[in-house]
């Protein structure tokens, strides 16, 4: 379609500073009789994460703020038995402020996406996986800086909706 909107900022970020956490556990059940079990989960914290653009202020730490969420997380749990498996992935955005754009305290609300897969491996070297990301069509929480009503810089493809992926993969 055609476009609707369009910005060209200049911003002078001469000093970027951007301090986290990485957290991560992954977990395999011994196999059983069902398959084989597996569960993972990862996590980063923002500890620091701001700039001086050199405009008298110093340093504007935005941790917790627009753009900035302290918590983002990623869980799976993923399951495979002969010839078939599957998986139910969970990335999850945690609430941040929204400072100086709206009523004074409001937030984006934690915003979670699903993706679930299924694997079928019954055909010689040749896979085919069925996948759906933001499987609920889960929409971002609305934005009151951001034209659009979410902000695409921190909720990336997850504010396009469901989409379902069909791939097939051969092995020579």
């Amino acid at each position: 379609g055609p476009i609707s909107y369009f910005k060209g900022n200049y911003r002078n970020v001469g000093f970027q500073l951007s301090r986290n956490w990485d957290f991560g556990l992954s977990y395999a059940l011994p196999r059983t009789r069902f398959g084989s079990f597996g569960f993972r989960a990862a996590a980063t914290q923002i500890i620091k994460k701001g700039e001086n653009n050199n405009q008298g202020r110093g340093f504007v730490n935005r941790t917790g703020y627009y753009q900035a969420p302290v918590w983002r997380s990623n869980l799976s749990a993923s399951w495979s038995h002969k010839t078939v498996g599957a998986s139910l992935g969970a990335s999850v955005i945690g609430k941040y402020h929204n400072r100086g754009f709206v009523a004074a305290g409001w937030g984006e609300n934690v915003y979670p996406i699903f993706t679930p897969s299924f694997t079928y491996r019954g055909f010689k070297k040749l896979s085919v996986t069925l996948s759906s990301y933001n499987v609920l069509d889960h929409s971002p929480p609305p934005n009151g800086r951001v034209v659009r009503g979410f902000d695409l810089n921190v909720y990336g493809a997850g504010a396009l909706g469901r989409t379902f992926t069909l791939r097939a993969r051969r092995e020579f």
